[in-house]
């Protein structure tokens, strides 16, 4: 009896006896701060006090200087009013005539400009809907002549038809009536000549010596054209060499100009420039950029509401290596499964806004030349000690009241291997259990004696104390906290893609320029060209070649 209720009854008024001495020294120590604070609110107040009279004097005199000020002003408006007044009264008794004769002239040019000006809206009205008319026109027409192109290319294809089906029908129908004349005369004993004609053998011999006779007449007419067409040759050329420097230079000078244009083409195309992507990459970049702002705007509403999820601080000395702060514990962790966020946030408590860090003297520069806007714990991972709940406790616990209704608070997050100090001190000796009633049986039972959250975010402290109630109505800080990092991983995506775009851009534009120039070169190149070409065209020189040319074919013939 004495070592099952009297001793654990001991042990539990010791703890209360020191909690109560602690109770009174942090008393005693809370009332010597408060007289300090006291003392301290009260030489603050009287140093402000005598501030604020030496503000009020500064700006009593200043006050007076701006009413004296203002009674100066309005003694001189005064004066200026009368001389202004003096003034019209000989402005209009001197030009009262002259003033209403300009003010009819006013008038009599706002009703013109009036007038003029509604013409000229109307007649920019009528221009462009004549232009408008005149687009609409010029597409109906682009229209029409393609689809006229389009029945003239079907009426060719089926006239040609047409026309072949008649050839091969005459030559049928012609074919078929000389060998039925054929046939009649070779029944009679006479012949079918070329023509198709029946005749004998006398009348073919005749028919053969007048064709013997045109076929003379044939052969002296083409000499007698051939002798001319060669003296015409000869004519030709010779009046072709008279001029041949000049053409000659022209044709040098075409060359070379084709040969330049060549190497402009060359010259753009080895320059490779995309313009298509490049009118893309400039397209993507607003789109992007008004992406990142959402992004960023959704970042900072957060960062600012709950300042206290992320470190903001000032390297404590030059070259600080920034890997030595982890950052804020609850950006650490993830939790497996959003119903646990209540239950891990509140096992944490404060501690889920500690600061990680890996020693305790980066935490000392910090502290003393970090800039820090408000106050932080930090947990070095050198010095830090754990408590975490044995396997075996783990054990009983489960198999008592089922693994899906008690869990360790570790088990339910995810987090780096090398932050397992800092996770066993802020998580590390709490159980997760599903309801008060399982919380309540843990926390008591003398072979586990451990504190206990439930989902709900009611806790269960084995030393005597249970807190809980209403839930919070706003969405779990770690819940949110899962969001923003989202959002933070697409603002880091869309951030690189901008950089990337931005150094494409970059690229390109050195090449452009360049480009452009070249293109612009090629293109007066190529007009320089034409005229060239249609120049040389139009020269006798060139006139007199193509008739060489047709004479030559003629001959041939």
């Amino acid at each position: 009896i004495n070592k099952e209720e009297i001793t654990p009854k001991l042990e539990k008024l010791r703890e209360e006896r020191a909690a109560y001495l602690e109770y009174q020294r942090v008393e005693r120590e809370l009332e010597h701060m408060m007289g300090l604070f006291q003392a301290w609110l009260y030489i603050e107040s009287k140093r402000n006090c005598v501030t604020a009279e030496k503000a009020l004097a500064d700006g009593q005199a200043k006050v007076q200087q701006i009413v004296d000020n203002i009674a100066q002003n309005k003694k001189q408006a005064n004066q200026l009013e009368a001389e202004v007044e003096e003034m019209t009264t000989a402005l209009q008794s001197a030009g009262g005539q002259k003033l209403q004769l300009i003010e009819v002239q006013l008038k009599e040019n706002e009703k013109a400009e009036a007038k003029a000006s509604a013409a000229e809206k109307s007649a920019k009205e009528n221009i462009a809907a004549e232009e408008k008319k005149k687009k609409q026109l010029e597409k109906n027409l682009k229209d029409d002549e393609a689809a006229l192109k389009s029945k003239e290319q079907e009426l060719n294809k089926v006239q040609g038809l047409f026309q072949e089906l008649k050839d091969n029908d005459a030559a049928d129908n012609e074919a078929f009536a000389a060998s039925q004349r054929k046939y009649e005369a070779i029944s009679v004993g006479m012949e079918v000549n070329d023509a198709g004609e029946t005749e004998t053998l006398q009348d073919q011999l005749i028919s053969a010596k007048q064709q013997a006779a045109q076929a003379n007449t044939e052969i002296k007419q083409a000499t007698m054209q051939l002798n001319y067409l060669q003296t015409q040759l000869k004519e030709k050329q010779k009046e072709l060499g008279s001029n041949t420097s000049d053409y000659q230079k022209d044709m040098s000078h075409l060359k070379a100009m084709e040969k330049e244009v060549q190497t402009l083409e060359k010259s753009l195309n080895k320059l490779n420039y995309p313009e298509e992507q490049m009118n893309e990459f400039r397209g993507r970049r607003p789109v992007l950029l008004n992406e990142i702002r959402g992004l960023q705007e959704r970042v900072e509403r957060f960062s600012n509401h709950y300042y206290y999820t992320s470190f903001k601080y000032r390297d404590p000395e030059t070259n600080f290596d920034r890997r030595r702060v982890h950052g804020v514990v609850c950006r650490l962790i993830q939790v497996k499964s959003p119903e646990y966020s209540v239950a891990i946030e509140t096992a944490a408590g404060g501690k889920l806004y500690n600061v990680v860090v890996d020693t305790e003297v980066t935490a000392k520069k910090l502290v003393q030349r970090g800039n820090l806007q408000y106050r932080t714990t930090f947990i070095p991972l050198n010095k830090i000690q754990g408590g975490r709940i044995d396997n075996n406790t783990i054990k009983v616990a489960q198999d008592l009241f089922g693994k899906d209704n008690v869990q360790p608070a570790l088990h339910l997050v995810n987090y780096d291997k090398h932050l397992q100090a800092a996770m066993e001190h802020v998580l590390g000796s709490v159980f997760i259990c599903k309801d008060l009633d399982v919380a309540r049986q843990v926390a008591f039972h003398e072979r586990i004696n451990r504190k206990c959250v439930t989902l709900d975010g009611d806790v269960v402290d084995p030393a005597g104390v249970l807190s809980g109630g209403a839930r919070k109505r706003e969405t779990p800080i770690l819940i949110q906290l899962n969001d923003i990092k989202q959002y933070e991983e697409q603002l880091h995506e869309k951030e690189q893609e901008l950089e990337e775009i931005e150094n494409e851009i970059r690229r390109m534009s050195s090449i452009q320029q360049q480009w452009s120039n070249t293109k612009q070169q090629l293109e007066l190149r190529q007009h320089e060209l034409g005229l060239v070409k249609q120049r040389v065209q139009n020269t006798a020189h060139h006139q007199q070649q193509e008739e060489i040319e047709n004479i030559k074919k003629n001959i041939g013939k």
